[in-house]
């Protein structure tokens, strides 16, 4: 199995804070029957500073620690990028790490704030679009536009777009504190992922570095969506 979006590599971020725990991490993964895992810590100006160059650095440190430690989980490297104008900036620096390449395009995992989708959002999207750079978008189910509104992320599914999208969409709202009914929330979350193809995603505690003994159960929570 593939984990495309976790937070192991430590001290980088709100993931693991120390080695031991990026370990812990990697070895629960391990557990689960993940063999690939991609680090994506959070580029987010302002708040998290990375860049490509302090991400590498943190990733080949963890790479040896994986080995010496005998963890059988590869490693590959990218980001969660916070949608800001600073991105252009990143890009432009080549300081952006990308999950891959799609169809002739970079995909970049994008997260928008959790507060709204940012006003002028679809706008740098087609700009990096142009730049054949296709956004994966992060969880979407934690915006708060997309928990009073659903529909408030039916702009950003069609053609190009990726999302990463809760399948039971309803865990993810009770999350955040949310009460929606569950007719409505599993209704609306089969209707924004029926067009796309739906792989499997770790638990939040899994990915981020709380208490290993509060994983989730093995079985899928989330899913990722494939290019419609």
């Amino acid at each position: 199995m593939i984990d495309l979006h976790c937070h192991f590599l430590p001290g980088i971020d709100d993931g693991a804070q120390t080695l031991a725990d990026g370990l812990a991490l990697a070895q629960a993964a391990v557990a689960d029957g993940i063999t690939y895992s991609v680090m994506t810590p959070h580029i987010h100006p302002g708040r998290y500073e990375n860049t490509r160059s302090t991400i590498e650095k943190a990733f080949k440190d963890f790479r040896l620690a994986l080995r010496k430690a005998r963890v059988a989980l590869h490693i590959g490297m990218a980001a969660e990028v916070r949608l800001s104008p600073d991105i252009v900036a990143l890009l432009s620096q080549n300081e952006v790490p990308f999950l891959g390449e799609l169809d002739g395009h970079r995909i970049i995992l994008l997260e928008f704030p959790h507060t709204q989708i940012t006003p002028g959002a679809d706008k740098l999207i087609e700009r990096l679009l142009q730049h054949n750079i296709r956004p994966l978008i992060a969880h979407p189910e934690r915006n708060q536009d997309v928990i009073r509104d659903l529909s408030k992320i039916e702009p950003f599914i069609p053609g190009q777009y990726l999302v990463r999208v809760a399948l039971r969409l309803q865990i993810g709202l009770g999350r955040f504190g949310v009460n929606v009914g569950q007719p409505r929330a599993r209704g609306d979350a089969e209707g924004v992922t029926e067009r796309k193809q739906e792989c499997g995603d770790r638990g939040a505690n899994e990915r981020r570095g709380g208490d290993i003994r509060q994983r989730q159960p093995p079985h899928p929570e989330g899913s990722c969506a494939g290019s419609g």
